[in-house]
This record gives C-alpha cells, sequence and structure tokens, in this order.
C-alpha cells in the first residue's frame, strides 16, 4: 500500500491525524483588552487626615527618681533626652553588713543608653 494511501485509510479510521490539522494560524490570546486590575488613579497616596503621629511619650524627656519597693529599696535617678536614658542608681548591690544586712556602705553606679533602658 503506498503511503498516502495508506495515511488516508488511517484517518478513516480515526487512527491517525495530521499534527498539522491541529495548527491553528492565529494563536489564542488569554490576556483582556481591557485590564480590569489597572484603574486610573483616585487621588492622592497618603490621607493627610489619617497619617501617623508619634504617640505622646511621657518618659522621652524629664528627670525622674525610682525607687524598689521589693527588697532592700534601692534608690536610682534617670535622666532622659531625646529618649536616651542615662541613669544614676545607688544601693547596697549584694553587699551585706549589720543586722539583716540592712546598713552599710553603698555603691553609685552610672549607666547610659541601652545598659540604661535595661536596669
Amino acid at each position: 500500500m503506498e503511503h498516502d494511501k495508506f495515511m488516508q485509510y488511517g484517518r478513516g479510521l480515526g487512527l491517525w491525524r495530521n499534527p498539522r490539522e491541529n495548527i491553528k494560524p492565529d494563536p489564542i490570546n488569554y490576556f483582556r483588552d481591557d485590564p480590569i486590575y489597572l484603574t486610573p488613579s483616585k487621588g492622592e497616596w497618603i490621607n493627610q487626615i489619617q497619617e501617623c503621629k508619634k504617640e505622646n511619650n511621657p518618659l522621652e524627656n524629664g528627670v525622674f527618681i525610682w525607687t524598689e519597693t521589693k527588697g532592700t529599696g534601692h534608690a536610682f535617678v534617670s535622666i532622659h533626652e531625646g529618649n536616651s536614658a542615662s541613669v544614676f542608681t545607688y544601693g547596697r548591690f549584694g553587699r551585706r553588713s549589720g543586722a539583716g544586712g540592712t546598713v552599710g556602705d553603698g555603691i553609685l553606679n552610672f549607666l547610659r543608653f541601652e545598659d540604661a533602658r535595661t536596669y
């Protein structure tokens, strides 16, 4: 059997299809002509009414005196300038003397920045 007749016989039985018959001249476009995701701008980017403002922080600036309410009652003074703290602290820090360890020499410490915040 000749090749052309064999292909014609196979096509008639549905056994063989010409791959070129499935090729369409115009490719399918899956994009829309009117993009639904792009919309024209509607005014300003930032609404001035909803703009975030810095919270009022009463500890940002000032001089504060603190006392420990538990233990032996250490006291310290913190000085805050622009939300950066410096601390002067006075206490026994583990040194015990006298009856019950409530009297004795004290130590004055000075701490700044992260050390002051941690304290």
